[in-house]
């Protein structure tokens, strides 16, 4: 699932907090369960998405 409010910010490359899940795995989740998902890793102390300058 990817998306934003804004236009994209460029030279700024994203993380994927659910890149590890495969596309079936993702379909199944669902908006629920990608919320529950985000909320666990704000829980855990782990930022669920990360950005790094690029050029």
């Amino acid at each position: 699932m990817t998306g934003s409010t804004g236009s994209p910010v460029h030279g700024l490359s994203f993380t994927d907090p659910l890149r590890h899940l495969s596309s079936d795995e993702r379909l199944r989740m669902g908006e629920t369960g990608l919320f529950r998902r985000l909320d666990a890793l704000w829980e855990k102390g782990e930022l669920p998405q990360r950005f790094t300058r690029t050029r």
